[in-house]
């Protein structure tokens, strides 16, 4: 009996140290994985390394609408792109709110609207992303509300490793050689998180019909990201993207997404909102856009200065 006590210790010993191992690498490879969400997320949660006095937080339609260099040049702040693509509010809020907690610097943050920013999901665009940082408890109070296996991998140790498949692995494996064989980086860091985006216009297929939905999760996030800000003495500058006139037809009743940006300016001293969605110098103009609702180089460019002077002018006027 003692004799199956002892080798029963070792073997639970040895098993849960090779799931430390595992989980480690997994963890270790993932947060360096060389793409852009990821240096992003690694930033924000854990070298918190980024202490730009204006930052932008938000979807691939900020991240390649806005340009941290035009608007720091116009401005004359430091100025950088937290915005990560094909997110929502549940995906980056916790580097936002991680973002508030350390921030020294920060005097304004710029968050886009576009027609599905609010849309109602119950999973996060690429969750193993979070793996390492499972611990931070800006990720915990992110991700244990979206669901109950997001909630236990929050709580109980090792159990994203349920959540496992080749992607994972793969995504790993390659983080843990970037490291050992020094590859260098396709970021290119001097963009300061924004994404060039060079593509003509695409307009795709315009007989879908689209109706953006509005969720109760989603506006309480934003509120209390507002909160978390003006506790800090931060101001908030909501943009309102803009849609190229022919997809607006592709959404039903867009104007109740976009309305949001008003009755939070009116609702919140801090809060300000310059809308672009109805503004013709752009959304009639195919130059400036990618895709219906992406802008082009052209039209970052168009817009990011926009928005500089926005900032240079309402918040930033009385500075030395």
């Amino acid at each position: 009996m003692t004799r199956f006590i002892f080798r029963f210790g070792v073997f639970s010993g040895l098993f849960i140290f090779g799931l430390f191992v595992f989980s480690t690498f997994l963890k270790v490879g993932q947060e360096n994985y060389d793409t852009s969400a990821c240096y992003k997320l690694k930033i924000f949660l854990n070298d918190k390394s980024i202490d730009s006095e204006v930052i932008i937080f938000g979807s691939s339609v900020a991240e390649g609408a806005l340009n941290p260099e035009i608007i720091s040049n116009f401005s004359g702040k430091t100025t950088f792109n937290a915005a990560l693509s094909g997110r929502r509010i549940i995906d980056w809020s916790c580097i936002a709110l991680s973002f508030i907690d350390y921030t020294k610097n920060n005097k304004v943050i710029i968050l886009d609207i576009f027609p599905n920013v609010f849309n109602e999901t119950d999973q996060l665009y690429q969750p193993h992303e979070f793996y390492p940082y499972l611990d931070n408890r800006f990720v915990k109070n992110a991700l244990s509300p979206i669901s109950d296996t997001y909630d236990k991998m929050t709580r109980i140790p090792f159990y994203f490793l349920t959540q496992l498949n080749s992607k994972i692995i793969q995504n790993s494996f390659d983080g843990i050689l970037s490291i050992l064989l020094n590859y260098p980086s396709k970021i290119n860091f001097d963009l300061k998180g924004y994404k060039n985006i060079k593509d003509s216009f695409e307009f795709g297929d315009s007989s879908i019909l689209i109706k953006p939905k509005i969720s109760p999760r989603s506006i309480a996030l934003y509120e209390q990201l507002f909160l978390h800000a003006a506790a800090k003495d931060i101001d908030i500058v909501l943009v309102g993207m803009p849609v190229y006139f022919k997809g607006k037809e592709h959404y039903q009743n867009i104007d109740s997404v976009y309305q949001w940006g008003e009755v939070w300016n009116a609702k919140y001293r801090h809060v300000k909102f310059v809308n672009f969605v109805n503004d013709t110098t752009i959304i009639s103009n195919t130059k400036f856009f990618a895709n219906s609702t992406h802008l082009n180089e052209s039209g970052a460019s168009f817009i990011s200065e926009k928005v500089a002077n926005k900032l240079k002018n309402d918040i930033f006027n009385n500075d030395n």
